[in-house]
């Protein structure tokens, strides 16, 4: 198909517009396998996810850079000459050390899988198609690997989260940017918010939710991505989701949409994780955030990955490792057993630090012995043990009978309060010593 055939229809040539922007061709004169590219880049911005559009975008405007800078005009100048191939694999490893495909290595092996997938498409075949196959572990092994921070959030702010998302219905205080949020867009943010953080949903699948997915007892999601895509996932009912999903039907009309407009919700949720003190990594403030929390809660409480995998709604755990290729599990895991640890040495010092102190009042008790020796007493009148004070006030509370006199004593010592005998000439201010 040609450029002249995208063009003639209006929806598409609307598109084939916007991408030509995407790609920065406006005003070029394109190649004829960069319009085969283009065209293809826009069948998938008609068919596909708006991620997979992304993804192959960024791909396409790759791959035509290392096109333009060997000179290859046509998908056939490709086919029919090898040497072709190995310039193009040249100019891409170029483009993989300067960081256009990404820093990344899991980056890297991704849009190159695409960028291949591209040129399939378009009509790459044979042994030219098997020479850039063959050179995708060399390109991943080129990716800068730059350190990126990755959109997290911890257990502290998810609680904070659920406080602000519990009293977000009556807070007539909430702005996202200038604008006042009303009250049923309140309550769709609070249900959004509560799926995104307790099934891990990403942002399609939580959008599509329509009131027959959601049962008393039950949750369906339908999967919006990969080759899992339109498989509905159910789940068990949450509390906050079922409140949340009630007081949002009892507020609008019986046909009205459950969400809408995701684009305001997504400046919504940014006004609401900014409450929070959520960082925006990259600027984005989303809540993909809530899957790497649930995928670091299964490395620390020993999950296994296919069970992590399985809540992230994965094919299979290589794309959960691939993913969350930063996170070391044993690391993760090492971690929490060393807090536990420590905590157990905080309790240690806490009791060594009781058991210095009361070694500290029995020397105190001992010292004042050795000091004015011990009383003696006329066996003939005994009488009941009793305390007094420094001040010479007897104290509310008398000897325990159930415990022994040397823990009373230890006790009382501590208070100020020393045991005495009203038989002995023997008290708190120094006593003089019997003969």
């Amino acid at each position: 198909m040609t450029m002249e055939a995208l063009s003639g229809h209006d929806i598409t040539r609307l598109e084939a517009d916007l991408v030509t922007d995407h790609l920065g061709l406006h005003g070029l004169d394109m190649t004829s396998i960069e319009a085969d590219l283009l065209e293809a880049v826009v069948v998938v911005r008609l068919t596909c996810a708006r991620s997979t559009y992304n993804g192959n975008r960024r791909a396409a405007a790759a791959l035509m850079d290392a096109l333009r800078a060997v000179g290859i005009d046509s998908i056939d100048e490709l086919n029919q000459n090898r040497l072709a191939a190995a310039r193009l694999c040249e100019s891409i490893a170029e483009s993989v050390l300067a960081g256009d495909l990404g820093a990344a290595a899991s980056t890297v092996d991704q849009r190159y899988t695409t960028l291949v997938g591209l040129l399939r498409t378009v009509g790459l075949v044979g042994p030219s198609l098997k020479i850039l196959q063959n050179s995708k572990t060399r390109f991943v092994s080129l990716a800068p690997n730059q350190e990126r921070k990755q959109a997290t959030i911890t257990d502290a702010q998810i609680h904070e989260l659920i406080d602000r998302l519990e009293a977000l219905p009556d807070r007539e205080d909430f702005f996202a940017g200038s604008v006042r949020v009303s009250r049923v867009s309140r309550l769709r943010l609070r249900l959004f918010m509560y799926l995104a953080m307790t099934y891990n949903a990403r942002h399609e699948s939580i959008m599509g939710i329509t009131r027959a997915d959601v049962r008393p007892d039950s949750c369906t999601l339908v999967l919006q991505k990969g080759g899992a895509k339109g498989i509905p996932i159910t789940r068990e009912m949450n509390g906050m989701v079922w409140d949340a999903y009630t007081d949002l039907v009892n507020e609008i009309g019986p046909e009205e949409a459950l969400l809408t407009d995701s684009s305001r919700i997504y400046k919504r949720i940014r006004a609401l994780m900014a409450e929070v003190g959520v960082e925006a990594v990259n600027n984005r403030y989303g809540t993909h955030r809530f899957r790497r929390a649930w995928k670091e809660w299964c490395d620390t409480k020993g999950v296994h990955v296919s069970i992590a995998s399985a809540g992230l709604n994965h094919s299979s755990t290589d794309i959960t490792d691939r993913v969350y290729s930063d996170l070391d599990a044993r690391q993760v895991a090492a971690a929490s057993a060393m807090h536990v640890r420590a905590q157990e040495f905080d309790v240690l010092r806490t009791r060594l630090e009781t058991v210095e102190k009361q070694h500290d009042e029995l020397l105190d008790l001992l010292q004042h012995v050795l000091q004015y020796g011990f009383p003696t007493y006329d066996s003939d009148h005994e009488c009941d043990n009793s305390f007094v004070s420094w001040s010479g006030e007897v104290p509310t509370h008398g000897f325990k009978q159930d415990e022994s006199e040397a823990s009373n004593v230890t006790t009382l010592a501590a208070k100020g309060i020393w045991w005495v005998r009203p038989d002995l000439n023997w008290g708190l201010a120094p006593p003089k010593r019997q003969v």
